[in-house]
Formats: C-alpha cells, sequence, structure tokens
C-alpha cells in the first residue's frame, strides 16, 4: 500500500540522504577548521615578522651581527635569534635557538628578557653573557662572563629564581626542570667563537669531545686504557692536524685518519 511503500522509501532515501549530509558536514568542518589553524599560524608569523628582526647562521662559521643600538651578539652556527624590532620599549625580548654569545653594553630597554628553551633569562644591567640551547641537549647552559642574570624555568614565572654572577654557570634541564648556578670552571665556553683552548691536566677523552664538535669531525679512542691519560696544551686558531700531532707527541698515541673520523690509538701516556 502507499503508507507502506512511503515508509520503505524514508528508511532506505532518506538515512542515505542523512548519512551524506553528515559527511558533508564533518568534511566542512575539518576544512574550516584546518583553514582557522592555518590562519592563525599565519597570523602568529606576521606578528613575529612585525615585532623582531630575524637572524639566522647556518654557516659553519661565526656571524657577528651588530645592532643598530650599538650592541654585539655573535650566533654559532645552527643558530637562530630574535631581537626586538622597538629598541625604545620597556621591555626588549630575544628569543634564542641555538648557541649565542651577547654583549649588551648599551641599555635602551628598562628589562631584557631573553627566551632560550624552557629557561627564561632577565637583566637590566649591562652584560656579557653566552647562551647555549640547542633542541637535542637535555639542558639549556647559560654562563655570564659579565653582569648579572636573572634564571628561572620558563613555565614557573612565579617560581624560585637563581641570580647568576659574573664568572658564572648556570644549568636549566629541560625534563626535570631543575636550575643551580656554581662557578663556571670551563675555560672552553667560548671557544667556538674565540678559537682559542686551553687544556690543563685535562683528560684526553675530554679533549676528543670538544676537538669533535670544533671541528667537525668524529674523533674516536681505541683503547679505553688512554681514555684519562691527562693533557696540558693552549692552542688559538690552529689546524686539526697541529693539535692532533701535539696530542700524539705528548701522549704517544697514532692517529689514524679514517675518512671523516679520526681514532687516536695506542695505551698512551
Amino acid at each position: 500500500n502507499r503508507e507502506t511503500g512511503w515508509n520503505d522509501y524514508v528508511r532506505t532515501y532518506g538515512y542515505q540522504k542523512s548519512f551524506a549530509t553528515r559527511k558533508i558536514i564533518r568534511i566542512t568542518s575539518t576544512v574550516a577548521a584546518a583553514f582557522i589553524l592555518t590562519f592563525f599560524i599565519y597570523r602568529s608569523i606576521s606578528l613575529n615578522a612585525d615585532q623582531y628582526d630575524v637572524y639566522t647562521n647556518i654557516q659553519n662559521k661565526v656571524k657577528r651581527i651588530d645592532f643598530p643600538d650599538g650592541n654585539s651578539i655573535w650566533l654559532n652556527k645552527n643558530t637562530t635569534i630574535q631581537y626586538t624590532k622597538d629598541l625604545k620599549a620597556k621591555n626588549c625580548t630575544l628569543i634564542i635557538s641555538g648557541e649565542a654569545y651577547l654583549e649588551i653594553n648599551k641599555l635602551n630597554c628598562e628589562k631584557y628578557i631573553l627566551e632560550t628553551g624552557n629557561a627564561l633569562v632577565q637583566f637590566s644591567n649591562p652584560i656579557e653573557i653566552n647562551i647555549r640551547s640547542y633542541d637535542y641537549e637535555a639542558d639549556v647552559q647559560i654562563t655570564v662572563k659579565k653582569g648579572v642574570a636573572k634564571v628561572q624555568e620558563k613555565s614557573d614565572e612565579e617560581g624560585l629564581a637563581v641570580l647568576v654572577n659574573q664568572d658564572h654557570f648556570c644549568s636549566v634541564h629541560k625534563s626535570a626542570s631543575l636550575v643551580f648556578s656554581t662557578q663556571n670552571q670551563n675555560q672552553n665556553y667560548l671557544s667556538w667563537k674565540t678559537g682559542k683552548f686551553v687544556f690543563d691536566n685535562t683528560p684526553v677523552i675530554t679533549v676528543a669531545n670538544v676537538l669533535s664538535e670544533y671541528y667537525g669531525k668524529q674523533i674516536k679512542l681505541k683503547d679505553e686504557k688512554a681514555a684519562f691519560c691527562l693533557l696540558s696544551y693552549s692552542f688559538e686558531n690552529q689546524s686539526l692536524d697541529e693539535i692532533l700531532n701535539e696530542i700524539k707527541a705528548q701522549l704517544n698515541l697514532d692517529i689514524i685518519n679514517a675518512g671523516n673520523k679520526i681514532i687516536l690509538s695506542g695505551d698512551g701516556c
């Protein structure tokens, strides 16, 4: 009969129409959400571009930047810094990813706020400071050469802050959110900038790690016995071959070149 036929029609085609409508609504919602997300990302990038000058160093050498306000920053390789465009603002913000050395001797802002990794660094006085914050490392390393800085975990701005004084080192651990400071014992923290290294009774395993990072070559020890042989040697802007020859002479080790890898072989000492 007509009523039964109509009910069959509604059950069959009405359901399909409803299902298709719901599917169209889901697709439309997804597209709209993607559009909104894209808009806010673009807006965020645009705002950053309006507020900050962005500098990046992708070269395998140090890059120096002299700002119009009379301050200078050196960037290690694979480093990006965002620097406030408005140099007359109450607060000047810097955002660093990588490693940079800052000389802020002319204070154009009341306060400088430096964001790097999970660390927040603030200062209102002339300062010379090295910041190391690579994504693949477990902590942010801050070394104050001159002046004083307040350091704290970024997610807890109301929490405990540490004052890092001249010639002191501070570490902000990323996963544990630990902040501690001590007197700086690392004479080579600025070697990436100066090319100068000082080793004073330093285990050769430590020397190998430091040189590996600076020269971009893997330096490995073949024999564990030689790992804690001590090296006393200073050099500045010397070639890797010259340094390896000095290690060979002092510690009685053989140097084996294997492509991009250098192997220190022998019992040593």
